[in-house]
């Protein structure tokens, strides 16, 4: 729950000797009224994360492979409860146990222990071939869009065990990869869509060779990758008309097993699992592909990758992921391309819960634009939020490689196109900005830089402008700037009344004279309660017809932090500027992204509510008692978003109860919106008051501009202090009477 509040039942209290803390005074006795004022928080906002565990999924599967159709991902693997292979469909577009769903087999249970491949039959058919470890006499599998599941035998693929199934939609063949039994090498056969029927394309190798996996060009030869157990991971490319398969590089000491095309470079992006000290990430290259070279040194020695994916060959897609495990947890990286011929990588995934223990083993990103992927091993669903922008090279100027903003000491999900929270008031959330870049040497190095600007500003709804130059002086809850200077450090320039801050002792920065990038500047800050809600315009808002979070996207596929029209894309987000600057000689860099703040409202109790969270008076029958304290009492809270503010009363009940009650009707109150007295209808919340906003027409308070916190005097919408009086019914006995009342506040929904 991102709002909070408390919820607190008041004790009964039952006074004497006139010493109640409301007391209605009849001759010798005393009828003593005592009202807790109670705060009652009811509000939530669900906003979304990276990586989710799709709800639903069935427990007791362990998928090995999954394929995208449309907004349908079909999941194939093994049901450890049946021991047999199985399917489910997935619809990322539905939500709740509706979106899973499991087809019948035909004519029943499958003969297989487990399925490990899948692809979509693109030259007709209108499903899925499905293959695992064939047994004899050769099992394969049609998963139709008629909610069946098909089961047939082929002798050509008896005894083959398939690591892999692939559509090559350049040259319009369907191929299956792996080895047999035996072993007797490495296996490829090819379907026929006219009969229905496989034959063999190619069988050789060592013994314990197999194919992994299989990707081809427009206008090219098919490229594959295979392992043996030595380990040994070999790159080839095949050609169909002759049947050759050709061996261009061998790498010992590690298994391939993943390969995709990737359209910027162009090149093949190929993983590696079981690889001590090798590399886990290779390119190749190349008018053919054949120049084979490390990616990135940099993974972890325990991490083995098993697959990738990447955008479908289109300049609209420049993400691809990789997927895997290490010994504890299982991993994501990310690789993207910068503009200027070069590939990075980054991690995505963290040691948190949702990733110990497993073992990603597929993943498939959804087509169309639609920035998410699901990935194999339990069923997950991945929102791709984090993109490191484009280094523009300029030898005279500092360089941004990329800003990224991270939850406290979190460093391993970035909340830039996501949302982040506010600090509820006790310095459990913060965030941290890191800015990374390098300094050519010839324009001075990193230690040049002497200036660093960050401005946060909320877009109002306009999108794709470079506000930063309001920010000093606008409304504090509605912007931020903060600066590092090589004499002053870290430090706030606005808002300097505490709306947020930026917290030097948890900033850093870092320069080194190499490897590039050689700064890295760390703002810590704090988003207090009101600074602003910002939810997005439903691109990457979470509940938004089940879309995830998304990434800005240009029209030629760049993901460019380095310009505001297409960084800031989204309306009614919070903005980001970077300003990196050389100050003698004004070299200045800028960077741009953007975040969104989730709704928070808080209502506390004690010190927050009129009398301390305690009213009482006294009086006779027929009196009007007006509860103490009286003058300037409020009702306090935080709220960020538009909210309402309601109060309700219970009845008061007298502590010897043959004496009855004294209803909520005798009770009214005045405060807020209301600079008169508003009787209650009733008691409970059905009878509330709305002492800011209004049910008929719905109506709503507005957050402050300025301001950690507001209350009923001088909230938006507000104006008056809170008093309340109760009229004391005529021939009511003497005694003491109590009850409760509740103050709810609540956001817009």
């Amino acid at each position: 729950m991102r709002l909070k509040g408390a919820n607190e039942k008041g004790k009964v209290m039952n006074m004497k000797h006139g010493r109640a803390l409301l007391a209605l005074c009849i001759g010798a006795m005393m009828l003593a009224l005592c009202v807790q004022i109670v705060s009652e928080v009811k509000a939530a906002d669900v906003e979304d994360e990276m990586l989710t565990a799709i709800p639903f999924a069935p427990s007791d599967m362990k998928f090995y492979d999954v394929a995208f159709a449309g907004p349908w991902a079909v999941f194939v693997g093994e049901n450890t409860t049946t021991g047999r292979g199985d399917i489910y469909w997935y619809s990322s577009d539905a939500t709740g146990s509706g979106a899973w769903f499991h087809p019948n087999f035909v004519p029943g249970v499958p003969a297989v222990t487990r399925f490990k491949a899948i692809v979509w039959n693109q030259t007709g058919g209108n499903g899925f071939i499905v293959l695992g470890d064939c047994l004899i006499p050769g099992y394969w599998y049609f998963a139709s869009t008629n909610g069946k599941v098909y089961e047939y035998t082929d002798a050509s693929l008896s005894m083959f065990n398939c690591n892999d199934l692939y559509f090559d939609t350049n040259n319009v063949h369907l191929v299956a990869l792996g080895s047999d039994t035996a072993p007797n090498g490495a296996y490829m056969y090819e379907y026929s869509t006219t009969n229905a029927t496989w034959w063999e394309l190619y069988h050789g190798g060592a013994p314990d060779q197999q194919f992994n996996g299989a990707e081809s060009v427009p206008g090219g030869e098919l490229y594959l990758i295979s392992s043996t157990t030595t380990p040994m991971g070999i790159y080839h490319n095949f050609t169909y008309a002759s049947g050759y398969l050709n061996t261009i590089a061998s790498v010992p000491g590690l298994n391939f097993t993943g390969i995709h095309y990737y359209i910027f470079g162009p090149r093949m992006l190929i993983t590696a699992a079981n690889r001590a000290s090798r590399p886990a990430l290779w390119s190749a290259t190349g008018a053919n592909f054949t120049v084979l070279a490390p990616l990135s040194a940099e993974i972890p020695d325990e991490t083995s990758l098993t697959a990738i994916d990447a955008g479908h060959t289109n300049l609209t897609d420049t993400t691809a992921l990789a997927v895997g495990y290490n010994t504890t947890h299982a991993c994501i990286y990310r690789i993207w391309y910068d503009g200027s011929s070069k590939l990075h990588v980054s991690l995505q995934s963290d040691q948190s819960a949702i990733y110990a223990g497993e073992k990603f083993r597929s993943i498939a990103i959804r087509g169309g634009g639609v920035p998410m992927a699901v990935i194999a091993g339990s069923a997950f669903k991945y929102s791709y939020l984090n993109s490191p922008g484009i280094v523009v090279v300029n030898t005279v100027y500092p360089h941004i490689n990329y800003i990224d903003m991270y939850a406290k000491n979190n460093n391993g999900t970035s909340v830039l196109n996501s949302m982040a929270d506010v600090n509820p008031g006790d310095d459990s959330n913060w965030y941290r900005l890191n800015v990374s870049g390098y300094f050519p040497g010839a324009a001075g190095g990193a230690d040049a830089i002497d200036l660093v600007d960050v401005y946060l500003w909320h877009d109002n709804g306009t999108t794709g402008a470079d506000a930063s130059g309001a920010v000093d002086s606008g409304w504090p809850n509605l912007g931020a700037h903060y600066r590092w200077t090589k004499g002053g450090g870290f430090t706030t320039v606005f808002p300097l009344t505490g709306e947020s801050d930026c917290m030097a002792v948890h900033s850093s920065a870092t320069v080194e004279a190499a490897p590039l990038p050689n700064f890295n500047y760390s703002f810590a800050f704090r988003l207090n309660q009101q600074i602003r809600n910002a939810s997005g315009d439903g691109v990457w808002s979470a509940g938004i017809a089940g879309v995830p979070p998304s990434r800005y996207m240009i029209d030629d596929g760049y993901e460019d932090q380095l310009s505001n029209a297409m960084a800031l894309d989204d309306a009614y987000t919070w903005d980001i500027k970077v300003v990196v600057m050389n100050t003698t000689s004004n070299a200045t860099s800028s960077a741009f992204d953007e975040f969104g703040i989730a709704r928070f409202v808080y209502l506390g109790t004690g010190a927050s509510l009129p009398g301390g969270g305690l009213l009482s008076g006294s009086g006779a029958p027929g009196q009007m008692v007006i509860l103490q304290p009286s003058a300037n009492q409020n009702v306090t809270f935080n709220a960020n978003c538009n909210y309402d503010l309601r109060m309700w009363s219970t009845d008061l009940f007298a502590s010897i109860p043959a004496n009855g009650v004294i209803p909520a009707l005798n009770l009214s109150v005045l405060g807020g919106q209301w600079a008169a007295y508003q009787p209650l209808n009733g008691s409970n919340e059905a009878n509330a008051i709305w002492l800011i906003g209004a049910s008929v027409p719905i109506a709503y308070g507005q957050p402050g501009n300025t301001g950690i916190s507001n209350n009923t005097w001088n909230a938006p919408n507000g104006g008056n202090g809170v008093v309340m009086r109760c009229s004391v019914p005529l021939g009511k006995a003497e005694d003491s009477y109590s009850g409760t009342v509740t103050y709810s506040i609540t956001p817009e929904t």
